[in-house]
């Protein structure tokens, strides 16, 4: 999967609260779309790139937060009535216990303070969720021990 991110384009006039833009391309690729963000999400998005073979991407320590702000994004809109596929919000938020896996137990990375809010707010929604066992999903962590370790990076 690809993910584009930018802040909002210039010359643009988006709707209010918007966080995703088309992207005119052909075809053959035909769902593509950029995830608008914020001008401190985005300094953090930037601060946490490095290369793979001449190709910038995100550092995996850096994806655990954009993964827990989709999921707070995609319930909040759940919540407020919108159209979400449930699936979607659970990948998310499953896919931040599967990523911590590849940190080191006792790894801290300092955060921007509205990143570290929104880590903060998934730690205590979705680890609390009724469904939420990572083990189910192969992950050989309780939900308590996916938001220890949150909390104490």
């Amino acid at each position: 999967m690809l993910e584009l991110f930018s802040r909002s384009p210039e010359g643009l006039t988006l709707a209010e609260d918007s966080h995703l833009t088309p992207l005119p391309i052909d075809d053959a690729a035909a769902s593509l779309s950029a995830i608008l963000l914020d001008e401190d999400y985005y300094a953090f998005l930037k601060s946490m790139v490095r290369e793979a073979g001449g190709i910038p991407v995100l550092n995996e320590v850096a994806i655990i937060p954009f993964k827990a702000r989709a999921w707070l994004d995609l319930s909040s809109e759940r919540n407020a009535g919108g159209k979400v596929d449930e699936k979607n919000i659970k990948k998310h938020r499953n896919d931040v216990a599967r990523l911590l896996q590849v940190l080191s137990p006792d790894a801290s990375y300092p955060l921007p303070e509205t990143v570290a809010n929104a880590m903060r707010a998934f730690v205590e929604l979705a680890t609390t969720e009724i469904d939420y066992n990572p083990e189910q999903f192969k992950v050989n962590m309780t939900r308590e021990d996916v938001a220890d370790r949150l909390r104490a990076a």
